[in-house]
């Protein structure tokens, strides 16, 4: 069905439509997108913001553990030896138990990550190794020892694999922010696009109401309106169009056309009765010429009569 055969009442109605489905279709754009932010925000609270946390406490049991041995070099009994020798040890317990877990929350550092620990996995082997072994004695002379590789190797060793844990761990918190930044410029940036859309959709299906209803209902209305002034100003000869829509307009125009078909028609009986009226006019005028000429010819006949007699 073509859209000038609806009624005014279903064109309106289908115009309302379209302004829904726009608006629907705007929201399910809007809801999209904010899923997209949502998922943003979701990995950023779950991925990134939790590893830091593990990575800061990785940096602090690098730290625990450059404490324990310092203190496993200084000390000069059993109890004290046995002391840091179990701190020590349960901190690199720790950093190896919870290094997976960081690159499982956030692979994106798994790389870096196992290079830092590398180099951890490095200095215990090395010079930290021999502090262990030299510092787990009571013997003065090995403690010595013990101190000096402490603070000439196996210290500098773990402070810079410390420093590069904490590197890792601002470059992480950088990326973090980084990713909450782009977040929020989404956020703002769906709202803006989200307003700049209704606006746009709201106009064009504002002005395609402006349009379908002029073009199918106020002009063809106006139209009309012209034609029966010119039938009332006896102009008979107009064209009467839209008389084969099916909505009101089509009504109208039909019925325009009937009042034009009667005015037709009441114009060639006035036509037709002012014919006859003449012809009646003619017959009358030649029964009294045809009267005339009788009386004057009796009155010839009855006057030669007379005179004869």
């Amino acid at each position: 069905m073509r859209y000038s055969d609806l009624t005014i009442l279903n064109k309106i109605l289908t115009v309302i439509g379209l302004l829904g489905l726009s608006m629907i279709v705007l929201a399910f754009y809007a809801g999209h997108q904010l899923r997209v932010v949502d998922d943003a925000d979701s990995f950023i609270i779950e991925h990134p913001d939790p590893a830091n946390v593990k990575l800061a406490f990785l940096e602090d049991q690098i730290s625990e553990s450059m404490g324990s041995l310092y203190h496993l070099a200084a000390a000069t009994n059993e109890q004290g030896n046995a002391a840091a020798r179990k701190n020590a040890q349960e901190a690199f317990n720790t950093i190896n138990d919870e290094a997976p877990k960081v690159k499982e929350l956030d692979p994106a550092i798994a790389a870096k990550l196992d290079g830092v620990l590398g180099e951890l996995r490095t200095a215990v082997d090395n010079s930290c190794k021999e502090v262990i072994r030299l510092g787990s004695t009571v013997d003065q002379a090995m403690n010595a020892q013990a101190n000096q590789l402490m603070e000439k190797q196996c210290g500098p060793a773990l402070d810079a694999v410390r420093q590069h844990m904490e590197d890792l761990l601002w470059n992480n918190q950088e990326r973090a922010q980084t990713l909450n930044q782009e977040a929020t410029a989404m956020i703002d940036g769906l709202m803006i696009k989200s307003i700049v859309l209704n606006l746009v959709a709201l106009v064009l299906v504002v002005a395609l109401a402006v349009y379908l209803t002029r073009k199918f209902v106020t002009t063809p209305l106006t139209r009309l309106a012209g034609i029966m002034q010119r039938l009332a100003d006896n102009d008979l000869g107009v064209e009467i169009p839209d008389h084969d829509r099916k909505d009101e307009v089509g009504a109208m125009a039909r019925t325009v056309a009937v009042f034009k078909d009667n005015a037709i028609e009441r114009r060639r009986m006035e036509a037709r009765e002012k014919e006859e009226q003449a012809l009646r006019e003619k017959r009358a005028k030649v029964i009294e010429d045809l009267t005339a000429g009788f009386d004057k010819n009796v009155t010839g006949v009855l006057e030669i009569v007379a005179g004869a007699s």
